[in-house]
């Protein structure tokens, strides 16, 4: 009766009520694709956290991701409700290209995050920029 994101190869072993001792137990049978992607899609559930595990992969360092998250949020306050998606995708865009001059092969990862991503919790905007963002960097590998 386990959700796929419960599943795991670590056991609780009870002796009494004060001995414990947790073991692993290796299990072949485990679907570990199936199971690596629940978990993903239970931590990364929404569209904000969508878009700050993105803004995180991509940063330089994880202090220049709470410099720029710091910034944001200072702008969102600011300019009252939310940041639009234009702004968030300007600044997202921004790190890709930064990142493709940088180390082209980390883009390779925003694939491989949107394909485990459900569906509904990747902003349609975002989806038709990364759309158009692969399309240059493909045009630009044929140069």
């Amino acid at each position: 009766g386990l959700q796929l994101a419960e599943l795991t190869e670590f056991y609780v072993i009870s002796v009494d009520e004060t001995t414990r001792s947790v073991i692993k137990i290796d299990t072949p049978s485990m679907p570990r694709e199936i199971r690596d992607r629940a978990i993903f899609r239970s931590i990364i559930n929404t569209k904000a956290k969508f878009i700050n595990y993105l803004a995180f992969m991509l940063a330089d360092s994880a202090e220049t991701f709470i410099a720029e998250n710091k910034q944001m949020e200072l702008e969102r306050i600011t300019h009252g409700n939310s940041l639009t998606d234009v702004e968030i995708s300007t600044s997202l865009f921004e790190d890709m290209v930064r990142t493709v001059y940088r180390n082209p092969e980390r883009i390779k990862s925003i694939r491989s995050i949107v394909e485990k991503t459900d569906k509904e919790v990747i902003p349609e905007t975002f989806n038709q920029m990364f759309a158009q963002f692969e399309k240059v960097i493909s045009q630009i590998k044929r140069l």
